[in-house]
């Protein structure tokens, strides 16, 4: 897709979208950490961003790419008692690892937008 701001702007908001859908998953395990049966899941999306970063366009209605889409996996735990997979301290990790990831990719954004706006204010 052409457009104005080009496909490192869809690229980084295409990484915003799954990392809040990635954060929202991996809330869900720790509120189900007390829930006999429970098996933890997570979201693997390198692929869809990497081609927004290539070209593709975005869905809208979805958030995916055309013939790309993010992968539910099972997060890897020994089961506990009640059979529930959802280990704390692996999805505390992975929760702050994404959120780190997430404010990287918003102030890489931010500062990409405010490059376009000293180019537009500078004409």
């Amino acid at each position: 897709m052409k457009t104005m701001f080009g496909n490192i702007t869809h690229g980084m908001a295409a990484d915003l979208e799954f990392r809040m859908l990635r954060h929202n998953m991996l809330s869900a395990n720790l509120a189900n950490l007390d829930t006999p049966g429970f098996v933890a899941q997570d979201l693997k999306f390198d692929r869809v961003v990497q081609s927004v970063f290539e070209g593709e366009s975005m869905d809208s209605r979805n958030g995916s790419t055309p013939g790309v889409s993010a992968q539910t996996v099972v997060v890897p735990g020994t089961p506990g008692a009640d059979g529930n997979k959802a280990d704390m301290e692996k999805n505390m990790g992975l929760m702050s690892e994404n959120a780190l990831k997430y404010q990287s990719t918003a102030k890489f954004l931010n500062r990409h937008l405010s490059m376009l706006k000293y180019a537009i204010n500078q004409r």
